[in-house]
This record gives C-alpha cells, sequence and structure tokens, in this order.
C-alpha cells in the first residue's frame, strides 16, 4: 500500500540523514586528533603508534597494530619504519612467529611517549570528565555494535560478490 511505501521511504530518509551525520562526526573527532598532532609536529600514525605501543608494554606485532586500528600494512610499516629509524622502537622476533617481529618501545621511545602522549591523556581527561560515565559506556557499547554489524556486512558483501 501506498502507505507503507511512505512509511519505509521516511525510515530510509532517516537512516540515511543519520549515516551522513554520523560519519561527519566520525571524522570530525578523528580530524580533531590529527589537528592535536599537527599542534605538537608528530605525524599521526606515529602518534597512534606510540600510544598503542605504551598502553601495551609487552609490545605488539606490526599485524597487530594495524588490525589494532584497521590500518592497511602498509600504514603500520611506514610509521614502524620511521619510529625503528628515529631509535624509538626495538623489533624483537615473535616467540609464537620467528618470521613476525614484535614492536616494543625503546628507553628512548618510551621517555618521547610519555612527553606526547601525557599532555593529549589529561586534555581526554578534561574532556570524559565533564561527560557522564554512564554515557561513554553507552558510546562505546553503540560503537562496538556498529563496528560488528559493518564488518558482518562488509564479509557479507564480499561474500556474496556484491
Amino acid at each position: 500500500s501506498i502507505e507503507i511505501y511512505e512509511q519505509e521511504a521516511a525510515m530510509e530518509t532517516k537512516i540515511r540523514e543519520f549515516a551522513n551525520e554520523m560519519c561527519s562526526v566520525w571524522c570530525r573527532a578523528d580530524a580533531l586528533y590529527g589537528r592535536w598532532a599537527v599542534q605538537k609536529h608528530i605525524n599521526y600514525f606515529i602518534l597512534l603508534v606510540l600510544w598503542v605501543l605504551q598502553i601495551n608494554s609487552g609490545g605488539m606485532t606490526q599485524k597487530k597494530i594495524s588490525r589494532y586500528y584497521g590500518w592497511p600494512k602498509q600504514t603500520t610499516n611506514s610509521a614502524i619504519r620511521t619510529l625503528k629509524q628515529e631509535g624509538m622502537i626495538l623489533l624483537l622476533p615473535e616467540t609464537a612467529d620467528k618470521r613476525e617481529k614484535k614492536v616494543i618501545l625503546s628507553e628512548k621511545g618510551e621517555q618521547y611517549a610519555k612527553e606526547v602522549l601525557t599532555p593529549l591523556f589529561r586534555l581526554e581527561d578534561r574532556v570524559f570528565g565533564n561527560i557522564q560515565e554512564e554515557r561513554l559506556q553507552e558510546m562505546m557499547n553503540t560503537i562496538k555494535l556498529f563496528i560488528t554489524l559493518f564488518e558482518k556486512e562488509l564479509e557479507q558483501e564480499s561474500y556474496e560478490g556484491i
């Protein structure tokens, strides 16, 4: 019936509007971190590699770093190469797979990461401190659900050849 069609069309319009706004908000949030990195004269991807290595003090393989951020391997490799050249990281053989290298911060890298990340963490603490814990948890749960569902849809499209 025309009424059902109009309801479906209205729902599709609302979903499209929401998706457009979400894309904009997500990109703006990402851009804020990029802008912070530029203000501190650090490459955005290097900043994020330092971040993940600092919170995972036991180190991570390049493959795990790529998966953690959803980056192409080349992006991770480029940041790792730069950090290695600057003496900020060490590459150690991975015990499970000798072909993989575990990336850990060197002493110099730990010091640099602390200098760079501490001001960012303080900024985030101030921002997150203004948001109720329940809202933060709801936000995280919703984003994780979105990512899970989006990944499933991508896999389904890939599988079906859409």
